[in-house]
């Protein structure tokens, strides 16, 4: 390779560059031992966009010049740089003039065979090559991204393998696989056809008869356009970017002046509200009222609705007729301040906008570009926001903030429920159980808006508390300006207290915010089924309890649904609607449009489950938080770590604000709903025991002054060393050593792979109700996207490279191997994986399903999956051992042992034993094993702790209905996952639960192949005949001759081992002959004498 001769000359080589150097030429020049380029040279690999990779070396050498990030970015993307950039990356050694390059580069040549310079080979650098485990999870989030952008293209991903293969084993290896990936991509025909795309492209300027005339373009430089709507407008702004004077015609000053508002932008509002008030509104994003802007000149007059367009043209006119002046908004100057003042300010914002969002670059950019009109003119000004604008609309961040918005808007879509052209009947009166934290703030809210109240209370004393509280919120919203003290008075005439239900007779929505106690819930329905009208709804704040089981004793399920409101109420924006499948879709459109009047709440549509969407993924963020924490992570630096990544708060934080009691409460139903799942920390429960109860107390995992300002509690170790102590935990030292990046990961990961949990088993109805859910309830910082498809970097590469991190920290390891890692956007690996649960790990980890072993002690219907398992006799013979005892004498029946065995069986299914964690069954599978084995005796197996068939050593055994009230406790217990019974909608990503209506069908059509036929040959038969169809003659010729020269062969040896054989017996023959003939002579001699 000529490249390798250059590097390894005997004498050194300087590549002088000049104008061009693409594609070859950069690799020849990277191959030498030195590069010098005049200004303005174009360096770059552009062979991506034509089917091929780099073949002299170029993605062994350039990640060695420039570094792996910047290599990956010129390779993949083609992107040319000019040599002022290669310069500063490092890829060329010095620019100089033109008429210097030929005597530098000599020099330079001369400098180092004299030594007077270093000697040094590409290949041999490795001072700019990140270590492997960086470069690795740089190499597989770009593959992710050269899915996206091309998911059909294989010659970028090969691309990366060859970049990979020179960073692990060496240059060496690399440039071997380069040249092989080289060619076998040359002949392709993806490169055949961009080669051809490539030249077609360049062959459009040149047109018969005209280009080849020898004329000369002529200097354009002035351009006029005729017409300034959108594709004027674009037009003009495209030619203004590459410096050709525009001149815009349009038919009327209005029309022109639309036009060239569409070039321009927003210069004008500091010009026309003042530095101070535009930076609040561009940088704030807010919105102002008419009035307010009347008063800041924004807009020069107010006037009726039906004297609009009237006013509008008379103010035109007497601008026409110099009645009212006529002044352009970028000549103004009266409200600009000087720039001095005007810096300060603009710096005072950079520092706010830093706080703010510290990693978000665009509201800097717009501060910028402000400075720029102020200091240097409108001109100018309007010329840098142009550059700015373009660049920021392709940036990833504008792509993740459009996704929200739109995401947010579409939470009140919902498939199946607003598609059926209801309108939300008109809701006036309602009515709030429970006077506590939550439902006053309910009540406060609800009578801000106009609506009227009656709240109800057990008791005298509660029912005036719960009124103080409202009229306390009332209070604070008018000092805080939020309203006014008429508004206050007239919000506090609409709420009445009472103790009975009485005043239920005519309202139209209850709400009740008790305790989390399922007794009580059931009572207060129904109670309510009695008294409230048949129109009403019955909508409950439960964040854990199921509605189903809520509303069991009515006879009205369809109007019983969930309104989650989120406490504080005025600080968290997001209003979870709960529906059961008995859920009316009018009740929820009524939900909805409540939402959307109540100001600032996002309502979002979810399905019947423990924790919904933000409490199932908020446990799992603070539950990991606990965890580490416990192994001697300090509080405040978790905290610290999250809003660095940009969350709003840190999950400590975020427990005050919602209360800890409610946490509590949480974590209860998480543990008793998914035990496999959970880490019990102590640290909460001594924080009560303490007083410490959030920011309501002024005491939590901080302290609190008058005014909620935070602080952090010194007193907290203690309590957290107490934890620890009971815990019987020492912390390790091996936690302290982890950087921030795995702080957040470790942190957040287990939230992330509870939403793919969500999203999974259809309890999110829209992928993006979920990103708004983590934003808008957990802080996400919406900039980085959606929160569930973190999916470019949230691999399961990456994360079993995090377990491996905390698999050295004791019980660390365990959660994340099996809790955190079972989702990793919920994609079968294609190897048999660690199932968790009651299961022990399989014998074939890792490798792909294959036979499994067969003997008298597997289940029975696991042979339907004997060809292709990862399951062996071990993962089920304990269990079905004790459920055959139990049969065999009468405490079980013959269906209960048929129908475990079902369930044992999961494990043993293909499609099952590929996906990591516990099998996930079908909630119908599991009702029908309770009903079957409910006189059965179970008990907790002491060695896994999961719940199994009472056996020989068992002492404490029990019922099965004694031990599981419904079929999905059941399944959780025996330490299975469970797909609830609740509204799913189904698509390709749907996940497979076992034991459903489809699954029972594939077992019968296995079960009936594996016992009448061979489907496996009939399979092979057809592969075989397809295949032979569909090859070309000359392959076929090719294999009918080397058929023929192999059946001469065998028939060649096997004649020759008869011949063999035939010389063998013929030897034998004249052997015995010659033995036979000596004893006759010998007889006859001995005669003789």
């Amino acid at each position: 390779m000529v490249t390798d001769a250059l590097e390894g000359a005997r004498k050194p080589t300087v590549a002088a560059i000049s104008g061009l150097a693409l594609g070859g030429g950069l690799e020849v020049a990277m191959a030498c031992h030195g590069r010098i380029s005049t200004a303005g040279a174009l360096l770059g690999l552009p062979e991506i966009p034509l089917g091929v990779i780099p073949g002299l070396g170029g993605t062994q050498r350039l990640p060695r010049l420039v570094g792996l990030s910047k290599a990956l970015e010129m390779i993949l993307m083609s992107k040319l740089i000019k040599s002022e950039e290669a310069h500063g990356l490092g890829l060329i050694d010095a620019i100089v003039p033109s008429n210097e390059l030929i005597n530098t580069a000599c020099c330079w040549a001369l400098d180092i065979a004299e030594s007077r310079k270093p000697w040094i080979k590409t290949l041999d650098r490795v001072d700019k090559i990140e270590s492997i485990e960086e470069a690795r999870e740089l190499l597989n989030f770009s593959r992710v991204q050269a899915r996206k952008r091309a998911p059909n293209l294989e010659h970028p991903l090969i691309c990366i393998d060859v970049i990979e293969e020179g960073i692990v084993f060496g240059p060496r290896a690399g440039l071997w696989k380069e040249a092989n990936a080289f060619y076998q991509l040359i002949y392709s025909d993806t490169c055949k056809s961009l080669i051809h795309v490539f030249f077609s492209q360049r062959a459009t300027s040149k047109v018969p008869g005209i280009t080849d005339l020898s004329l000369m373009p002529r200097n354009i430089t002035k351009v006029a356009i005729i017409g300034g709507g959108v594709i004027g407008s674009e037009i003009a702004t495209t030619l203004i970017v590459r410096n050709y004077v525009v001149i815009l015609k349009e038919a009327n000053e209005n029309l022109l002046r639309a036009g060239i508002d569409r070039v321009k932008g927003t210069q004008r509002l500091p010009r026309l509200v003042g530095l101070s008030k535009a930076l609040e509104m561009i940088l704030m994003s807010k919105l102002i009222k008419s009035e307010e802007a009347h008063g800041l000149g924004l807009i020069d007059a107010i006037v009726p609705s039906n004297e609009l367009i009237n006013t509008a043209c008379c103010w035109a006119l007497d601008i026409a007729e110099s009645r009212k002046p006529w002044i352009k908004t970028l000549d103004r100057v009266d409200k600009i301040e000087s720039i001095e003042e005007a810096r300060e300010l603009l710096n005072f914002s950079r520092v706010q906008a830093r706080k703010r969002a510290p990693n978000l670059e665009h509201p800097l950019i717009c501060i910028d570009v402000i400075e720029e009109g102020i200091v240097f003119g409108p001109r100018a000004g309007l010329w840098k926001e142009a550059n700015a604008f373009y660049q920021l609309i392709y940036s990833d961040t504008c792509k993740s903030l459009i996704h929200v918005f739109f995401s947010q808007r579409a939470t009140s879509k919902v498939p199946g429920i607003t598609d059926l052209s209801l309108m939300p009947r008109n809701i006036t009166k309602v009515a709030i159980i429970g006077g506590g934290v939550i439902g006053s703030e309910i009540a406060t809210t609800l009578i801000v808006r106009n609506y009227v109240v009656i709240l109800k209370e057990a008791n005298e004393n509660l029912l005036r508390a719960g009124i103080d509280r409202v009229k306390a919120n009332l209070q604070s919203y008018n000092r805080k300006g939020k309203i006014t003290e008429e508004k206050c008075k007239k919000a506090f005439s609409l709420i009445t207290g009472v103790l009975d239900y009485e005043s239920f007779k005519d309202i139209d929505m209850v709400i009740e915010a008790v305790t989390e106690n399922m007794a009580s819930k059931q009572q207060i329905f129904a109670e309510l089924e009695k008294y409230c009208p048949p129109h009403c709804i019955l909508a409950s704040n439960t964040s854990t309890i199921y509605f189903n089981l809520i509303g069991e004793k009515t006879r009205c399920q369809d109007r019983i649904i969930g309104a989650n409101f989120f406490s504080p109420i005025h600080f968290m924006p997001l209003l979870e609607i709960a529906r059961t499948q008995e859920t009316s879709p009018q009740v929820v459109v009524d939900l909805l449009d409540i939402g959307k009047k109540i100001r600032k709440k996002t309502p979002i549509v979810v399905g019947n489950c423990t924790g919904f969407t933000l409490n199932w993924m908020f446990f799992s963020w603070i539950q990991s938080a606990l965890l580490l924490v416990d192994r001697g992570f300090d509080v405040y630096r978790i905290d610290e770590v999250c809003t660095n990544f940009s969350m709003t708060t840190g999950p400590f934080r975020l427990a005050d604000l919602v209360g800890l009691e409610a946490a509590v409460s949480i974590s209860m139903q998480y543990h008793k709903s998914f035990p496999e799942r959970c880490y019990k920390s102590l640290l909460i429960g001594i924080m009560l025991y303490d007083h410490r109860e959030g920011e309501t107390t002024r005491k939590g995992f901080y302290g609190y002054d008058e005014k909620k300002k935070a602080w952090p509690d010194p007193e907290l170790k203690k309590l957290i060393e107490k934890s620890r102590n009971l815990l019987g935990i020492s912390p390790s030292p091996e936690i302290m050593k982890l950087e921030d990046k795995d702080i957040v990961e470790m942190v957040l990961f287990p939230a992330v792979n509870e939403a793919c949990r969500i999203l999974s088993e259809g309890v999110a109805v829209k992928a993006s109700d979920l990103d708004i859910s983590s934003i808008m309830g957990m802080g996400f910082p919406p900039y980085r996207g959606n929160f569930r498809n973190y999916d470019a970097y949230f691999t399961m590469a990456k994360c079993h490279e995090i377990s491996r991190k905390s698999v050295k920290i004791e019980h660390l390891g365990q959660i994340w191997v099996h809790n955190v890692c079972t989702c990793c956007a919920g994609q079968s690996s294609g190897v048999c994986i660690s199932p968790g649960g009651r299961f022990p790990s399989f014998s074939s980890e890792g490798k792909p399903p294959g036979k499994a072993s067969k003997g008298p002690k597997d289940l029975t219907l696991c042979r339907v999956f004997r060809r292709s398992t990862c399951c062996d006799v071990s993962q089920t013979y304990p269990a079905l051992l004790s459920i055959r005892r139990l049969a065999s004498s009468g405490e079980a029946s013959q269906e209960c042992l048929d129908l475990w065995e079902l369930l044992e069986c999961s494990i043993c299914d293909p499609r099952v034993g590929v996906l990591p964690g516990p099998p996930l069954i079908c909630a119908s599978l599991c009702d029908k094993v309770l009903e079957a084995c409910g006189n059965a005796y179970f008990s907790i197996d002491a060695k896994n702790q999961v719940l199994s068939p009472c056996g020989l050593s068992d002492i404490l055994c029990g019922r099965l209905n004694e031990w599981a009230s419904n079929g999905t406790e059941l399944c959780h217990l025996s330490g299975f996952s469970v797909k609830q019974d609740g509204i799913s909608y189904k698509g390709p990503d749907e996940p497979f639960c076992y034991g459903g209506k489809e699954s029972l069908e594939s077992i019968a059509d296995s079960w009936k192949n594996s016992r009448y036929g061979s489907p496996k040959a009939e399979k092979f038969n057809v592969d075989f005949q397809q295949w032979l169809r569909d090859m070309p003659i000359t392959e076929k010729i090719s294999w009918a001759v080397g058929g023929m020269v192999l059946t001469a062969g065998i028939l060649f040896i096997s004649k020759r081992k008869s011949h063999s054989r035939r010389q063998k017996q013929a030897l034998m023959y004249r052997a015995a002959a010659r033995r036979l003939e000596a004893s006759v002579n010998r007889q006859s001699s001995g005669g003789r004498r």
